[in-house]
């Protein structure tokens, strides 16, 4: 109750503060605030913030889908190159390598 008391005083306070702005402004004392409601800056319904935010979400999911095949491509070359390398580590653990020094030129054998 004590606060339904304290919303009708702050609402007149309001209401007077109002009047005299609108007096010290100049305009009429017939003015209705009703009249001045604010519009809105563009006509834009709930159905046209739908189909933007349903267009936005299209757009990132063509560029999480292209990124998705871009990491599926790079994976794949990835694992061959992985692949071939394993299989020539097995191709040389079968017979003894040899490995030059360049500054030297002489031949290592490793084995």
């Amino acid at each position: 109750m004590k606060n339904v008391q304290i919303c009708r005083e702050l609402l007149e306070q309001i209401a007077d503060f109002e009047e005299r702005e609108l007096s010290l402004s100049g305009a009429s004392s017939d003015f209705s605030l009703a009249k001045n409601k604010l519009e809105p800056l563009n006509e834009v319904t709930g159905a046209d913030l739908l189909k933007k935010e349903i267009e936005r979400l299209r757009e990132e999911n063509q560029k999480l889908s292209e990124r998705s095949k871009s990491l599926e491509v790079h994976v794949t070359h990835t694992l061959q190159s992985n692949e071939l390398l394993q299989k020539q580590i097995k191709e040389l653990g079968a017979k003894p390598a040899v490995v030059t020094v360049s500054a030297i030129q002489t031949p290592l054998y490793v084995i």
